[in-house]
C-alpha cells in the first residue's frame, strides 16, 4: 500500500550512524572497490529521487576508462539535478514521442505482422491516424495497440470500432 512511510522509515535507518556501525558490509564500499579500474556500465532505471543520485555516485568512480552510467527518469527535475550536481560528466537525452508517421508505420507493422513493408494500406491510414493520436504517438503504446490489433481485427471497419472504444485517458 502507497504513502504509508515505508520509504521514509527505509531511508531513516539507512541514514542512522548508530545502525551502520553495526554492520561490516556496505554495499557501496563494496560497489566501489568493485568497480575500481573496470570498465562498466550501471543501470538505475526509473529514478524519482534527487537524493538517491547524491547517496549513490560517490560509489560509482569515474575512471576516464568509458564506463558509462545510465539513469531513466520521467522527471526532468531529477535529472537536472543529477547533472548539476555531479562531479561526473552527465548528459541528459530527452526522449519525444514519435511523430505522426512513425507512429503509423509502427501500428501497421505491428497490426498487420511480419513481412510487411512498412506501408500502411490506403484504407487504414486514417483510422490509423486517429487510433496513434489517441495514443499520443508513445511507441509503447503504438507498439501494444498494434499488437492487439494484429490479434483482434481485420478489417478497416473492425479498425473504426476498435478506435472508437478505445480510451487511454
Amino acid at each position: 500500500m502507497g504513502e504509508l512511510g515505508k520509504t521514509t522509515l527505509a531511508k531513516l535507518v539507512f541514514d542512522n550512524k548508530e545502525v551502520y556501525a553495526c554492520f561490516n558490509c556496505h554495499l557501496i564500499t563494496k560497489l566501489r572497490n568493485g568497480l575500481r579500474n573496470k570498465t562498466y556500465v550501471v543501470v538505475f532505471d526509473d529514478l524519482w529521487s534527487r537524493r538517491f543520485w547524491n547517496d549513490i555516485e560517490f560509489s560509482l568512480i569515474d575512471d576516464k576508462n568509458g564506463s558509462r552510467i545510465l539513469i531513466t527518469t520521467r522527471d526532468t527535475e531529477v535529472a537536472q539535478f543529477s547533472m548539476k550536481n555531479s562531479l561526473i560528466q552527465l548528459r541528459v537525452h530527452k526522449l519525444e514521442p514519435l511523430s505522426e508517421e512513425k507512429s503509423l508505420e509502427l501500428l501497421c507493422k505491428n497490426a498487420f505482422g511480419y513481412g510487411f513493408d512498412g506501408c500502411c494500406p490506403k484504407e487504414y491510414e486514417d483510422v490509423g491516424l486517429e487510433i496513434v493520436g489517441k495514443c499520443q504517438c508513445l511507441p509503447l503504446v503504438v507498439f501494444v495497440i498494434g499488437s492487439l490489433l494484429y490479434s483482434k481485427c481485420g478489417s478497416a471497419a473492425e479498425w473504426k470500432r476498435f478506435s472508437q472504444n478505445l480510451s487511454l485517458g
